[in-house]
């Protein structure tokens, strides 16, 4: 453990936010759209209309759909244009099954690395989490996601956090997909006993919880289901936190 290391960064602030770039904002909104299940697998997404609400030019729109088209959330379609991918069964247990794999060494990691100031703002994190559950907030499915990755930066390796931050798109995509009134409903529970095992430095009793952590969510899928919604993403006043 280092004890100098500095202590993963907090999301930005609204204020941050209002100083990114029209693409980055159209990016976070996309994203944010994904990860709240408001944007829905195979939904078109329409390059004309993104340009005009950011106020920048469709090749820069396209870079930020070909930077998703990259992390596997979108998908271009010839003469057709942009869609949000439509993961397939295969495709949702590779997903988890990678999720596994990779969240488990974060997990042995974080566990070797954390600090007090990393344990702090994990446990923090919870109790918000659990605010939000409570709450039924609209973003619930963020600050969900937004636990993974914190574990992630609690890791300290860049090239693992960017993977996590990749995989958690694409797992709320298949979510958004296959998901039914089985919705996991003791998501925080299971994180908090994650953090348990980080604090007491127990690798082994956390990766078997990770594995049980990512199995109970993929049991509540059901891999036939298909459903549709829209969301507003060619507003560009804001970014959910």
């Amino acid at each position: 453990m280092s004890s100098t290391r500095q202590p993963a960064l907090p999301a930005p602030s609204r204020s941050s936010r209002a100083c990114l770039s029209a693409d980055e904002r159209m990016y976070q909104k996309l994203v944010s759209a994904i990860i709240g299940k408001g944007l829905r697998p195979g939904e078109h997404v329409n390059e004309l209309q993104l340009a005009e609400a950011y106020g920048i030019s469709r090749p820069r729109v396209r870079r930020v759909l070909e930077r998703l088209e990259l992390e596997s959330v979108i998908e271009f379609k010839r003469n057709r244009g942009a869609f949000i991918c439509r993961p397939s069964v295969k495709e949702a247990r590779d997903v988890f099954e990678a999720r596994i794999h990779l969240e488990s060494i974060v997990f042995r990691l974080a566990c070797e690395r954390a600090g007090k100031a990393d344990i702090a703002r994990l446990r923090a994190h919870t109790r918000f989490e659990r605010e939000a559950f409570d709450r039924g907030q609209s973003d619930v499915n963020q600050v969900a996601g937004d636990f993974h990755v914190l574990v992630a930066e609690v890791a300290d390796n860049r090239v693992l956090l960017d993977a996590v931050k990749l995989l958690i798109h694409r797992v709320c995509l298949i979510q958004s997909l296959y998901e039914t009134n089985r919705t996991v409903l003791c998501l925080v529970d299971e994180h908090e006993r994650l953090v348990d095992c980080i604090e007491r430095r127990d690798p082994e009793g956390g990766v078997a919880e990770t594995v049980h952590h990512c199995q109970h969510i993929l049991t509540s899928l059901d891999l036939t289901d298909r459903r549709s919604a829209r969301a507003d993403i060619y507003r560009a006043d804001d970014v959910a936190a």
